[in-house]
């Protein structure tokens, strides 16, 4: 932990989550790297561990930019872009849409995506276009990115676009993500 008592990415694992892992983790942190205070970016799945721990809410965070979805910088801690991209299409949206025109079914639908597809990423050992500490490559097939703009898509085989947008390139599938106007 750096001197700034910053606790980035705690995750667990769905399989092995309320085992302790996190109580463990935090425990030692906590005792071994002694700060006047610790920070941390949590999840809204993840608040409940830390209120119990006695981390208290000093603000909320509602990251949006224009109203658009996705955009150049992370919007998910741990998230990239290249990552969203696929959750995206996974869920059918458009990476342009805005995201207060989701409906109650798209959030969760959305949601079900971002589990789905970090499990994926997770079960392959991470992405095919990255390598691990080891130097492997993972085993996740990236569905969306200048390595796969040639081979089409991957659920309908249509073609796929690249647009520059916000300062950086995003990718989609125009028949699998409309652009739907609110």
């Amino acid at each position: 932990m750096p001197k700034n008592g910053y606790l980035d990415r705690l995750c667990v694992h769905k399989d092995y989550q309320g085992q302790g892992v996190a109580t463990s983790l935090c425990d030692r942190l906590e005792t071994r790297f002694p700060v006047s205070h610790i920070t941390t970016h949590a999840s809204l799945t993840a608040k409940p561990f830390f209120e119990s721990r006695g981390y208290r809410l000093l603000n909320e965070q509602h990251v949006e930019r224009k109203g658009v979805f996705l955009t150049t910088e992370q919007r998910f801690p741990g998230i990239g872009n290249g990552v969203l991209q696929d959750i995206l299409l996974a869920a059918g949206i458009h990476p342009k849409r805005k995201i207060g025109t989701f409906s109650d079914l798209e959030q969760d639908n959305l949601l079900s995506c971002i589990i789905s597809v970090l499990g994926d990423m997770t079960e392959g050992g991470g992405r095919d276009t990255e390598k691990d500490i080891f130097g492997r490559r993972g085993g996740y097939r990236v569905r969306l990115s200048k390595n796969t703009l040639v081979s089409g898509c991957p659920q309908c085989r249509g073609q796929l676009v690249k647009e520059t947008y916000m300062g950086g390139s995003i990718y989609y599938c125009p028949s699998c993500q409309p652009l739907v106007n609110f």
